[in-house]
Order: structure tokens, then sequence, then C-alpha cells
């Protein structure tokens, strides 16, 4: 899963993420997915923050939403019906 579709309806980074902002850095809490998930503090120039934050935005007319095809949200229910009957084993749900 590439970091950018990490997430659904929400931004890059979370206010609680935020540690703090001087001397024209910021200071921010990180999870290192290639080492377990350790929390991790980093520490970027506002102007590399900026640019990676910038990296998220969409452009106009683009939708945040990334569960499609046979996770779609009008097709889940049927999906899930047709997937649980293909398994040999039962599904309670």
């Amino acid at each position: 899963m590439p970091p950018a579709a990490a997430y659904t309806h929400r931004v890059a980074i979370s206010n609680s993420r935020l540690v703090a902002l001087s001397e024209g850095n910021v200071t921010f809490r990180w999870r290192d997915s290639t080492h377990g998930n350790k929390k991790r503090i980093m520490t970027l120039a506002v102007e590399e923050f900026l640019r990676r934050f910038l990296l998220h935005l969409l452009p106009r007319g683009f939708v945040r939403i990334r569960n499609f095809g046979f996770l779609a949200n009008r097709r889940r229910a049927n999906s899930f019906r047709f997937v649980c009957g293909c398994s040999s084993h039962p599904v309670s749900h």
C-alpha cells in the first residue's frame, strides 16, 4: 500500500502528531513500518515539511477514496456473501 493511500477521509497528518514548531523546524511523530511500527520523532525544516505535506493534496476534481471494485460500499454486502459462499469455512458476521 503506498503511503498516500493509508487514509481515505483524513488529512495526511493529524494535529496530535505535531510535536513542535521552533526556529524554522517542524517536529512530528511518525510510525516506522519497516521496523515493527515503532513510533519515532522527526524534525524537518518548515519548507521540507510543507513540500512533503503538499504531496498528499489531490488535484481539483479527484476524490480521496481508495476502496473500489468488490470493496466499494454499494457492492460490499453482495461481495461479502459471494466470498463467504466460495469459502469452505463458515463465516459468521
